[in-house]
């Protein structure tokens, strides 16, 4: 990913949504990134099945953020899709 390429700056935060690990070979999150990191998976996504991204993100021990009933284009719960990324992203960096 950019961020293992790019050595003069690191994200401040980091927003992953249907996080396409069924569909692509995403890259490991680098564990320095973990507590500026966001992932959240619909429980009922049709289009990447959750158990996909719960096996990328197992070996990580990177936390996954499941919507329960909710597909992957979030709708009916794009609100709340707000709400929980914009929490994310003004919430203080942790050191």
């Amino acid at each position: 990913m950019w961020w293992q390429t790019w050595p003069r700056a690191s994200p401040k935060k980091i927003v992953l949504v249907g996080t396409a690990a069924s569909r692509f070979t995403v890259a490991p999150i680098a564990p320095q990134l973990h507590d500026r990191t966001l992932v959240l998976h619909g429980e009922q996504d049709d289009t990447v099945v959750l158990s996909s991204v719960m096996d990328w993100a197992r070996p990580q021990s990177l936390p996954v953020t499941v919507i329960p009933g909710v597909e992957h284009f979030f709708h009916g719960q794009l609100p709340l899709l707000k709400s929980l990324v914009v929490r994310h992203l003004l919430a203080p960096a942790q050191a």
